[in-house]
């Protein structure tokens, strides 16, 4: 499990399982990040092929492991086709919670150490919110998960929160006291 770690915020110096993050070749940083984008952008075709990453290979008991885990596996069981279903273009046959949940399951196909989250409770309602922020809860005890967010529902799952305001890099603020 890498860590990620922000040493004096003042010289921006990023390390990566200790390694200077600028010394690390872009390709090998890449295949060790899935990315959750708040805007889920998904091609026609199958719901199988919208859920598995391409390249990869998971067997059935990992797919349905995947929709489990974001709450998503009794919602495709109950479609015609399964995993078959066709998905329209951006998959406007699914609501936003459902593209977002299923964005999450795909990450978590792709197995990689760190899972980057922007912004993801946008755009999902409460039922789908709390689904995520469950499946982020368990996520996280495998991998590194960084968040960019205004949501402030997600400080309560982080280890560490940052606060970037006006250029300027706050570790570990909280939520001023009501």
């Amino acid at each position: 499990n890498p860590s990620l770690a922000i040493e004096n915020p003042e010289q921006t110096r990023i390390t990566l399982d200790g390694h200077p993050l600028h010394k690390i070749k872009i390709r090998s940083l890449r295949s060790q990040v899935a990315i959750m984008t708040q805007d889920t952008h998904l091609f026609s075709g199958s719901l199988r092929r919208a859920l598995i990453p391409d390249g990869a290979e998971p067997g059935e008991e990992r797919i349905w492991e995947a929709l489990a885990l974001v709450a998503l596996d009794g919602f495709v069981r109950s479609l015609p086709g399964g995993l078959d279903t066709r998905l329209g273009e951006d998959a406007l046959n699914l609501s936003g919670g459902q593209r977002q949940r299923l964005s999450l399951a795909r990450a978590f196909l792709m197995d990689r150490p760190v899972l980057l989250l922007d912004e993801p409770l946008a755009n999902v309602d409460a039922a789908s919110a709390a689904v995520i922020l469950k499946a982020l809860d368990r996520l996280r005890e495998t991998r590194t998960c960084l968040a960019i967010t205004h949501q402030t529902e997600l400080l309560d799952y982080a280890d560490v929160v940052y606060r970037l305001d006006t250029g300027k890099l706050e570790r570990n603020w909280s939520l001023p006291a009501p």
